[in-house]
């Protein structure tokens, strides 16, 4: 959004130093609910509650923002551009607070051990960067024909996809070693350890199937 956010703010009639100045205003409140997260939240309540959390409030705003567009087509009325900025600032804010810092960490707490440097390059190249690439070369020619209906674009990918994949398919690590991270998947990054390996109690114990001897913490 950062890349081509003055379209948006042309689109809701604010124009010329003031675009630039909102556009300012704009990249830095970005890093500092960033900052924030990162030194206050994120090792207090975890990975996915933000995660979920975020697309449910980002979702919330970019449909009150297409609600404001629609009504405020040509940009003329001042207190629905306002609105609609701030809605576009909350977005931001969201992002910064959820997916920004978190999809970092989780990526690489639930990489397997032995490639997890290579999985976390794959995932920052392909996920990130080509994705953000597509997507910024994409959103200017789409602001400009479909205008505020763009955005709900964004709201079905975040409410048929990103939504039932955070709440079924992901996991909490918060607090969780990543050797027990590893076995929340599968055994797939730990073949050096005993076959038999079962959780208790949130206390990994191993069995030795070869030598029956008793379980073993970790």
């Amino acid at each position: 959004m950062g890349y081509y956010q003055t379209i948006m703010y042309e689109k809701l009639g604010i124009t010329g130093k003031t675009n630039l100045l909102v556009a300012g205003m704009h990249n830095c409140t970005g890093p500092l609910a960033n900052l924030f997260f990162i030194t206050f939240i994120s090792d207090r309540i975890g990975r996915k509650r933000p995660l979920i959390y975020g697309i449910i409030a980002i979702t919330i705003a970019l449909i009150l923002e297409s609600a404001v567009n629609s009504q405020n087509v040509d940009g003329t009325h001042r207190g629905l551009s306002i609105a609609g900025v701030a809605f576009l600032f909350c977005v931001t804010i969201i992002f910064s607070l959820s997916f920004g810092p978190v999809s970092w960490t989780y990526m690489s707490e639930v990489m397997p051990c032995q490639i997890r440097g290579k999985g976390c390059t794959f995932a920052t190249g392909i996920g990130n960067w080509l994705v953000s690439t597509f997507w910024n070369q994409v959103s200017p020619f789409a602001l400009d024909e479909l205008g505020w209906k763009f955005y709900f674009l964004f709201v079905a990918f975040n409410l048929v996809i990103t939504l039932p994949t955070l709440i079924f398919a992901f996991r909490e690590t918060k607090g969780i070693s990543l050797e027990e991270i590893d076995l929340m998947f599968g055994d797939r990054a730990l073949g050096n350890l005993p076959a038999d390996i079962e959780k208790d109690g949130g206390v990994i114990a191993v069995t030795n199937t070869h030598n029956e001897r008793p379980h073993q913490d970790l």
